[in-house]
């Protein structure tokens, strides 16, 4: 049975993308699931919902123009909102559209089976225990949420008391820790697209992010990192994962590596060997790939490839060549 999965971030400004999300993504995509990530304000978030259910609802092409008074009203109730489109306020339409206003005054969301939110940094805190706790009210009935990053790795107990919710403590480094199944989500590729869905965005996007090691083998007791990777592993190969990156979400102009010490690897020169390889040696050349093509592409592709359908028509839509198109017609 097709699962609704909810992704989440919070609201905190940050450099880096979610890696941990992004393969999230990626495992419940490939499992068939219903995907969907956000960072942001989660009463926005919940208007938006709830104005997609009733856009579906009335199945009416003409009120896509008017998408963002109408999930405005929902949030805020602001009768001016809708007086502003022709025609609509006496309408049944518009009758529909106060249910989903009421809905959305009484936290009858829209829900999802299994929600994953990351935590980062601990003076992020109380942002993050809001976001945790306010995130309970898109959970369905008999749903899961997992919390897991870097401050609920560290302070496991607390996020408890605060939330009620036990962290996943350090990597999805193991099988069957989120279901029972042989697969190891660490070890699965980023799913880039889910950074298309929404509006923040992120300095250093245009990038592949991946580590070549694991872990530290120094274990300094004032660090953090033997707590969150407490196996130091020399080597792990990225060549795979940066050509799946290419051909499904585009090249990227730089290569990110978040390793916490690669210099201790006996394996040093098999990494550099490797990041030449793929392109990142001295004097290499970039090429901005058509970003227009691969959204096309992506949503054209077979339905069982289980593409972020959501995502890529953002992306065509607010691109600059359907700007373009649109300022001339």
């Amino acid at each position: 049975m097709r699962k609704k999965i909810l992704l989440i971030e919070p609201n905190y400004q940050n450099k880096y993308p979610p890696m941990g999300l992004m393969k999230l993504a990626t495992y419940y995509r490939e499992r068939g699931d219903d995907v969907r990530f956000f960072k942001g304000d989660l009463k926005d978030f919940a208007s938006m919902l709830l104005c997609e259910e009733y856009m579906q609802e009335v199945n009416d092409i003409n009120l896509a123009q008017y998408w963002s008074k109408l999930y405005q009203f929902i949030r805020s109730n602001k009768k001016s909102l809708i007086e502003s489109i022709g025609n609509f306020e006496n309408s049944e339409n518009a009758e529909i559209l106060k249910i989903y206003r009421k809905k959305y005054a009484a936290e009858d969301y829209p829900r999802f089976d299994i929600i994953c939110i990351s935590t980062l940094f601990t003076f992020h805190w109380k942002m993050t225990i809001d976001t945790i706790n306010n995130a309970k009210a898109f959970l369905a009935d008999k749903g899961n949420i997992f919390v897991g990053g870097i401050a609920s790795s560290l302070l496991p107990n607390n996020f408890y008391n605060e939330t009620g919710i036990r962290p996943i403590v350090g990597l999805l480094n193991k099988s069957g820790l989120l279901n029972n199944d042989n697969i190891i989500i660490d070890k699965l590729p980023l799913d880039y697209s889910i950074l298309e869905e929404i509006d923040y965005k992120y300095p250093t996007s245009d990038a592949y992010f991946a580590y070549t090691t694991r872990g530290c083998p120094n274990h300094c007791p004032f660090c953090a990192v033997p707590k969150l990777e407490p196996k130091y592993n020399g080597y792990l190969g990225i060549k795979t994962h940066l050509k799946r990156t290419e051909q499904f979400f585009g090249a990227k102009k730089d290569l990110l590596l978040m390793d916490n010490n690669v210099f201790a690897s006996k394996y040093f020169n098999k990494i550099i060997d490797e990041i030449k390889k793929c392109g990142f040696g001295k004097d290499a050349t970039f090429i901005p790939p058509n970003e227009y093509e691969i959204a096309i592409n992506n949503i054209t592709a077979l339905k069982n490839e289980n593409r972020n359908i959501r995502a890529y028509t953002k992306k065509i839509i607010n691109s600059p060549y359907a700007k373009a198109r649109n300022s001339i017609t």
